[in-house]
């Protein structure tokens, strides 16, 4: 799994003392998968867990979340999205060739039980099936509608939604290997051209 950062904090140099900045709202986004080695021609779920690390007092309530995969070729399952029963949507949502996409917050936004967090939820996933062998990563990214990636919500006179000053992306690898008839084909065709040369 690999990490990627954003919106790092500045900081700050007094009297040739280097400190950090008063604490940091980090959050975290992390893809998923229901695998780490899948076969060719093997359907398998990627999934997007987001959580703050106890920073926020109410924790992450809305998302807008890209899931893109690369490396080994695979194609992506059509109407295989889903999402947690606590998630609604409050942009759009879509498969998309190399991954998907979606905007979403907590159902009780704003409602009687006062924005309960999405912490350590998969909000969303999506299935996709292995076409060649070798490595597919998946990244997870701010995603491509007009929300931060991931934010929460500051209750007070007015209810706001609140920043991360950091967000961490983490990244998942699939392995694919080949299919177990196509090895067992491989198999039986030694043999046979060993023969031949005979």
């Amino acid at each position: 799994m690999h990490a990627r950062a954003v919106a790092a904090g500045p900081l700050i140099a007094l009297a040739g003392l280097t400190t950090t900045a008063a604490a940091q709202n980090i959050g975290t986004v992390t893809a998923t998968a229901s695998a780490a080695t899948v076969s060719v021609g093997e359907t398998f779920t990627i999934g997007v867990v987001v959580d703050d690390n106890g920073e926020s007092a109410n924790g992450v309530v809305i998302f807008d979340l890209l899931v893109a995969g690369s490396g080994a070729a695979f194609t992506t399952v059509p109407d295989s999205l889903s999402f947690h029963p606590l998630v609604g949507l409050v942009g759009g949502a879509q498969i998309n060739p190399n991954g998907a996409q979606a905007a979403g917050a907590h159902r009780d936004l704003l409602g009687p039980t006062i924005d309960p967090p999405l912490n350590g939820l998969a909000v969303f996933s999506f299935q996709a099936t292995a076409t060649e062998t070798g490595q597919i990563d998946f990244q997870a990214l701010d995603g491509l509608f007009e929300e931060r990636a991931i934010r929460s919500i500051i209750h007070g006179i007015v209810t706001l939604p609140q920043d991360y000053d950091q967000i961490i992306f983490e990244s998942v690898t699939v392995n694919v290997i080949p299919s177990p008839s196509a090895a067992v084909s491989f198999a039986l065709a030694i043999p046979l051209a060993t023969l031949r040369r005979r």
